[in-house]
């Protein structure tokens, strides 16, 4: 989007919170207990060797594809309808220069929803079974599609951010035949919509749509958390103007690399963890003869991938920060043209790079948590943390671009503190990884 002005820019960046902000309530609890649930049965699958537990993870999977489906059909429903009192809770009011592009790109990303909320749960399915080759490389076409559509839609056909929009939603439905087809290929399951909503095999999935509501509404408050820090950074930034703004985007896209690399550490961690934890459980819990072997085998596995998760979640963080606060200029100016924005990233630019290493920490981080299955506890982590960004994003009146990205930080940060502290802590579900056998 360089091209494009402050004021385009600005409101592209209002409708991209806007809408990752609602995305993130509607799609997190499913996308989080999807890859716990069907990796913990997968575990529990393998330390038993049983099939009961297999036909349970079948389950999960079918039920996660029909709840997205239909939570999908809501979000597109909801934003075509509240496109207009979304922006304005964003700050990008009636008189705002902003308003338009903003309004008219998540009415068109509206009608993707249901492709997008499907695309998501299917690659969570896919990390849960322990298969990370398949959606990295329905993601890579997904990638070069987007690429492609993108600047066409933009410029040349003239839809401006709408047409950034457009583009994502049309790859996204390409890439996601193939991945549910994949899918099927793997699992051996029907995944048709006429099999997936049949009366017969809805009445099968209630038990697994129950074990979903319980882990869902957990995570849902933990997102609500999580939203309530990035939506109020950015409906400060945006009060503060269409330059600050746009600044306040292209800084949070600055650590749009990191955010995918140690998310895929994240969910790695995650699934590996809940596997682990799952096997751990059931050996905890049984009364076979090679029940303590099991356990300690599947104990050394748990703190393995704890210890290798964090660890490259750290090395990544580090490396693309340090590369970042090399030629901090460099990397802003390749992402707009506008003098006035590009002074106001530099400005910001310590308490950017600080949010951008704290976050590659907290993926991984949160990553443990969720794959120990502790949802309580990932709940009030979360709100702690979004407290402590609210209270610092305050500590100069009025706020600023430097007290939002210092709020960012703080909030970033204290996801990692409070993740450790949670493990070493030797309560809740961690007691299991600190028994001695």
């Amino acid at each position: 989007m360089g091209r494009l002005g402050a004021s385009a820019l600005g409101g592209a960046g209002v409708a991209i919170s806007a809408h990752y902000a609602t995305a993130k309530l509607f799609n997190d609890p499913l996308l989080r207990t999807s890859i716990s649930i069907v990796a913990s049965g997968d575990g529990e699958t393998r330390s038993t060797n049983a099939t009961m537990t297999a036909s349970s993870r079948d389950d999960a999977i079918s039920a996660a594809l029909v709840l997205a489906l239909a939570v999908g059909l809501i979000q597109g429903l909801f934003f075509l309808v509240s496109a207009p009192t979304l922006i304005d809770a964003m700050g990008a009011g009636a008189g705002s220069s902003m308003r338009p592009t903003a309004l008219a790109y998540l009415r068109v990303r509206a009608l993707g929803m249901p492709a997008a909320t499907m695309w998501l749960v299917a690659n969570g399915i896919f990390r849960g079974l322990g298969d990370t080759r398949t959606p990295l490389a329905w993601a890579l076409l997904f990638s070069a599609c987007n690429a492609l559509l993108d600047p066409i839609l933009i410029f040349p056909l003239g839809m401006g951010a709408a047409g950034a929009a457009a583009g994502t939603a049309l790859a996204q439905s390409l890439a996601l035949v193939g991945l549910l087809r994949a899918l099927q290929l793997k699992t051996g399951l029907t995944l048709s919509l006429r099999a997936l909503l049949s009366p017969a095999n809805l009445r099968t999935l209630v038990p697994a749509f129950l074990a979903f509501g319980r882990a869902g509404v957990l995570v849902f408050f933990r997102t609500w958390g999580k939203v309530a820090a990035y939506t109020y950074c950015s409906r400060t930034a945006a009060g503060l103007g269409a330059v600050s703004s746009a600044a306040h985007l292209l800084c949070f896209n600055l650590g749009v690399v990191l955010s995918q690399l140690c998310e895929a550490v994240a969910v790695a961690t995650q699934t590996l963890l809940a596997r682990a934890m799952g096997t751990l459980r059931v050996a905890a819990a049984s009364d076979i003869d090679n029940a303590d072997a099991v356990a300690a085998a599947a104990r050394r596995d748990a703190w393995h991938v704890l210890r290798l998760g964090c660890g490259v979640g750290a090395a990544v963080a580090s490396s693309l920060t340090a590369l970042t606060a090399i030629r901090p200029s460099v990397a802003i100016a390749g992402l707009t043209t506008d003098l006035a924005v590009r002074e106001a990233c530099g400005a910001i630019v310590l308490p950017v790079l600080a949010c951008q290493l704290f976050k590659g920490l907290a993926f991984p981080a949160n990553g443990v948590v969720m794959g120990g299955l502790d949802w309580p506890f990932a709940t009030l982590g979360i709100w702690a943390g979004s407290a402590l960004c609210l209270a610092l994003v305050h500590s100069v009146t009025p706020p600023t671009l430097r007290s939002i990205w210092i709020g960012l930080s703080a909030f970033m940060g204290s996801q990692t503190l409070f993740s450790m502290l949670r493990v070493l802590s030797r309560t809740g579900p961690w007691r299991l990884l600190w028994r001695v056998v």
